[in-house]
């Protein structure tokens, strides 16, 4: 989580955590102290971003925009993805319809870095995974 378990953010998670806890499932926060100015807590979700990526075997990239053209965290998740090599990556792609959308900006550029297209078949794959 990016931020501590007494001050849950954003407070509309705050169920769903509840819902995690009874089933008997893990939550994870590194830390302990509040956040202290905007630039930490961005980080804080930067940091979240590499343990959701150390603890899976995929990554899906639904849409997302490219540094500057409306900003997103979800391209720290891809970057680490490909940085730690174990965890695939995939997007949400279709270029007939997507591929003058801004909004699918970094799935291109992922693609380019070798990011598959998510399609029935990988589908599958990511199932058996």
């Amino acid at each position: 989580m990016p931020s501590t378990l007494e001050n849950i953010y954003p407070k509309t998670n705050i169920c769903l955590l509840n819902e995690i806890i009874k089933k008997g499932e893990l939550i994870i926060t590194e830390y302990v102290n509040e956040v202290t100015n905007k630039f930490e807590q961005t980080q804080w979700f930067i940091e979240r971003d590499r343990l959701q990526v150390m603890f899976t075997k995929a990554v899906v990239l639904i849409a997302s925009f490219e540094r500057g053209e409306g900003d997103s965290g979800s391209r720290y998740a891809m970057a680490k993805a490909k940085q730690y090599g174990f965890v695939k990556r995939y997007v949400m792609f279709n270029e007939k319809v997507d591929n003058y959308n801004k909004m699918f900006g970094l799935n291109k550029t992922m693609i380019l870095e070798k990011a598959k297209i998510l399609t029935e078949k990988s589908i599958k794959e990511l199932i058996k995974i």
